[in-house]
């Protein structure tokens, strides 16, 4: 079978760059041939990337909107893949050759990654009620499949575009780690809670985190520690957590700013931590949380992150409602009880990650789906 992703594939990003390259690796491995197509300028890193997959390359030669003539010029055998899966809808590219593939009867997939969620849908909220009125419920309805990460993802599709073709929900996987936080002894009755990710403070909830903390009760003062572990997503959010802290002397003592962190250091931080939280106003599926649970890890996650149902599922954690009192009162109820309750949820996560998101199951299912299109074009 012969396969394109159209991707952007931004190397060093958590989202679909770091889905797509074991998924692609492995199905190539299994003889199957699957290349990218990046709707940006030539790029050596993602050249040698992206060849170390056993893929090849393509990509736009100029900073232009794409038409059929570019395409198929860009793409020279683009009429001889048997299925095109595009990841993400708000990139004007990605509307247009979904348009030019569905004229040319080759069946495409869509993956959304979070995009129509409701909560993710109130940024930037009138430029995306008109784009999805304008193009992309059409894109959508004529895809082949649909492909979402959770449950939730579906119900707000339906409420976002109505009754569409068939879902898939294939969900993110993770890399099995070496590490446990399982065999990290007791902290002394601190509660170490750690944030991974990009320090955006409206799309990540770290306002409302902030407040929570406020709000905690004076006898836990000098018992919690919060890690942030991530870049700044601009010099304004670095601004706000900065006036967040000198303005709060109880706040300021309980956050610690670690900067961003990458392999056998950030593995520390989930070692070291006793709860991970991630308070984010949307996501698609954060893969901090994946792979927090995979450390043995127990997550805190409200219900917009798209987690609710595989930490339910998994018994790996606690889904709250995104507000003050949920984070107040979960944290309460943490430190009222002992820490090997706590410990038990992350047991129960890592056991979930071992047994459904390995990637030779993720893989698997992914081949599923794109033989599935292919039978429904033939």
């Amino acid at each position: 079978m012969k396969i394109l992703q159209i991707a952007s594939f931004k190397l060093g990003a958590c989202g679909p760059t770091s889905v797509l390259i074991p998924v692609i690796k492995r199905l190539n491995e299994k003889g199957h041939i699957v290349d990218v197509f990046s709707p940006y300028v030539f790029d050596e890193n993602k050249n040698m990337k992206i060849d170390s997959l056993g893929s090849n390359y393509y990509y736009k030669e100029k900073r232009r909107s794409v038409n059929k003539d570019v395409l198929l010029r860009d793409i020279p055998e683009l009429n001889t893949y048997d299925v095109v899966h595009i990841h993400g809808i708000f990139n004007i590219d990605h509307i247009i050759i979904a348009r030019i593939l569905y004229k040319m009867k080759i069946p495409y997939i869509v993956s959304l990654h979070g995009n129509l969620m409701e909560n993710a849908l109130q940024h930037s909220k009138f430029k995306k009620k008109v784009a999805l009125n304008l193009f992309i419920k059409n894109m959508l309805q004529k895809a082949a499949t649909l492909h979402v990460l959770a449950k939730e993802e579906e119900v707000d599709i339906i409420k976002a575009i109505g009754e569409t073709r068939k879902y898939s929900i294939i969900h993110n996987g993770v890399e099995p780690s070496s590490y446990s936080n399982l065999l990290r002894e007791s902290s002394n009755g601190m509660l170490n809670i750690l944030f991974i990710g990009r320090i955006d403070v409206h799309h990540k909830g770290i306002d409302i985190l902030f407040k929570a903390l406020e709000n905690l009760d004076k006898k836990w003062k000098g018992k919690i520690c919060l890690y942030l572990v991530g870049p700044f997503d601009s010099t304004l959010d670095e601004e706000l957590v900065s006036n967040f802290l000198v303005n709060n002397d109880n706040l300021r003592e309980m956050v610690k700013i670690e900067g961003p962190k990458y392999g056998e250091e950030k593995q520390e931080y989930y070692n070291k931590c006793d709860l991970f939280i991630h308070t984010s106003r949307y996501e698609g599926m954060p893969m901090a949380v994946l792979e927090a649970m995979q450390s043995g890890l127990p997550c805190l996650v409200t219900n917009a992150t798209n987690m609710g149902s595989i930490m339910n599922e998994s018994n790996g954690g606690f889904v709250i409602n995104l507000n003050v009192n949920s984070i107040v009162d979960t944290i309460h109820n943490i430190l009222n009880n002992p820490k090997e309750d706590l410990k038990l949820y992350g047991v129960n996560a890592r056991q979930w990650c071992n047994e459904n998101l390995n990637w030779n199951n993720i893989t698997d299912r992914y081949e599923e789906m794109y033989c599935e299109t292919v039978m429904l074009r033939n």
